[in-house]
């Protein structure tokens, strides 16, 4: 092989291997990104279509509650289920 060609198959390689370096790099930070991103959306874009009921779902000591936003200009709305051991569980529609 000549040494000109043995050069180019080097930078040839070099190449190849930082394209594969960047992709790698790239899937190991953006697969995890990505899941969490998904996990975050799902959480924060509950669909609150207002047809659930807690009698519907085996709850029966509950109370409808609403309360003014702070950020928003309308009443909240939501039921307000007791919890075991004092916790505090609202429920949007």
């Amino acid at each position: 092989m000549e040494p000109q060609n043995r050069e180019r198959s080097k930078r040839r390689i070099f190449r190849i291997l930082g394209i594969f370096a960047v992709i790698l790099v790239t899937l190991l930070a953006g697969i995890p990104t990505a899941f969490g991103f998904l996990q975050i959306w799902a959480i924060t874009h509950m669909a609150c279509g207002g047809q659930w009921e807690p009698d519907g779902q085996g709850m029966t000591d509950y109370e409808i509650i609403s309360f003014p936003g702070k950020t928003v200009n309308h009443e909240i709305r939501g039921y307000f289920v007791h919890g075991s051991n004092g916790a505090t569980i609202i429920i949007p529609p």
